[in-house]
């Protein structure tokens, strides 16, 4: 039975890469995914966030070894001075608009999935007779 199943799917290959093929052509036609796209490659392309960044990945280093060397005010500052940049992190309005674009297109994902575990259980039911 198993390869009755293992050859129902392979004949279906093609069909279902086509259809992934469409669905991803009209995923990135859509004006949401392209302005999260767009938002994207702005965030990973923008020196001021990448200095805070590796800043704050710097803050968070310092915490940790002067944690192990027992320094406990030098820890603190450390850990203030990670708060402070993750803030300005948080609060850049680049961050702002690639979370709100991020929020965006995953809700048209999270709907697409939903369609297709609805079509799927619909298909997967058995049969009222």
């Amino acid at each position: 039975m198993a390869t009755d199943l293992q050859k129902q799917l392979q004949a279906l290959e093609p069909n279902i890469a086509e259809a992934l093929a469409v669905l991803d052509a009209a995923l990135v036609a859509e004006p949401i995914i392209e302005d999260y796209q767009k938002i994207e490659a702005q965030v990973l392309n923008s020196p001021h966030l990448k200095e805070l960044q590796a800043d704050l990945k710097k803050a968070q280093r310092d915490i940790v070894i002067y944690q192990k060397l027992e320094k406990p005010k030098a820890a603190k500052q450390a850990a203030m001075k990670a708060d402070t940049l993750k803030q300005s992190i948080e609060r850049d309005p680049l961050t702002i608009a690639y979370r709100q674009s991020l929020y965006e297109a995953d809700e048209i994902l999270e709907h697409i999935t939903g369609l297709f575990e609805a079509e799927l259980q619909q298909m997967m039911a058995p049969k009222a007779q």
